[in-house]
């Protein structure tokens, strides 16, 4: 297999490449073949196509099979449940984002976007700019909270697990939103917020 967007180990490493491969143009026929009505509200293709234009969707239920997925992993949806599904209230932690269990961010605020290791599923259907931005204001609020404490070796320990997600949450940031520009200043005004800091308002002239 020589494809762009696969690894040597078969896995994926370009999430939108693939999509938009033959692969998984017949895959996804293949499944709407087996599987020929909505799973949520039981419209057809043909219905479907007068109302949208296009075939009935093929989501990814979940993505740790990623460009070898069976059965159980996709489901069929008209548009409208696909968009009812990819808008739905989210919580990453119940879907094990490591990130979000151990920086507390919770419900609504954004998908996990990075396959890999632990490290939950892709989805680029939900803006994940809020995501990781909230993410990494979570990293510095704890940098300081340990700053503010003694300098054990747990508390290096710490610094240094917390460069590790900070690394992480920018290369998914990078990866997920490659026009997006990271706004330093944002970051920092949203810890301070958070910190309990107010910058005093500066004199016009």
């Amino acid at each position: 297999m020589n494809e762009r967007w696969r690894n040597p180990d078969g896995s994926v490493n370009n999430y939108r490449e693939y999509i938009h491969s033959q692969e998984w143009r017949r895959r996804r026929r293949a499944y709407l073949r087996k599987y020929p009505l909505c799973n949520r509200c039981g419209m057809d293709n043909e219905v479907h196509r007068e109302l949208f234009g296009t075939y009935l969707h093929v989501h990814h239920v979940n993505y740790s099979r990623l460009g070898a997925e069976l059965d159980e992993d996709l489901e069929t949806l008209c548009k409208h449940c696909h968009n009812a599904e990819e808008t739905a209230e989210f919580d990453p932690t119940e879907y094990g984002d490591p990130l979000a269990i151990d920086l507390g961010v919770g419900i609504e605020q954004g998908r996990p976007v990075l396959t890999g290791i632990g490290f939950g599923v892709i989805d680029y259907a939900s803006p994940p700019e809020e995501y990781w931005l909230d993410a990494l204001v979570r990293i510095e609020v704890r940098r300081h909270a340990i700053a503010g404490g003694k300098h054990t070796e747990t508390a290096w320990d710490e610094l240094r697990r917390l460069d590790g997600w900070e690394s992480y949450a920018r290369g998914c940031l990078e990866l997920a939103c490659p026009e997006y520009v990271l706004d330093v200043s944002e970051i920092d005004l949203r810890v301070r917020q958070a910190l309990g800091h107010h910058d005093e308002e500066r004199p016009e002239g």
